[in-house]
């Protein structure tokens, strides 16, 4: 959803047609919200800085950092949205 700016409507929309298919129980619909909520952008850049057997400087890592953060509002509203 990233990709798609945590556009609310998008993923209403993506729940909506796999609910036509497949419905969602409200226990998948929970898990979901929790592996949404994981800030995994910000551990896979952490742990590409310290596992990397490439070096990155520190205005490389600190920009990385900061494109994590920049998204931290976005994601917190998709989340109270959903």
């Amino acid at each position: 959803m990233r990709k798609c700016e945590w556009d609310i409507s998008k993923t209403e929309l993506i729940i909506d047609s796999y609910n036509s298919v497949e419905p969602l129980s409200a226990d998948e619909m929970a898990v979901m919200k929790i592996i949404l909520k994981f800030p995994q952008k910000f551990w896979r850049v952490v742990n590409r800085y310290y596992n990397s057997r490439r070096s990155w400087s520190e205005r490389s890592f600190v920009a990385r950092l900061q494109e994590v953060i920049e998204e931290i509002g976005p994601h917190r509203e998709f989340i109270k949205s959903l």
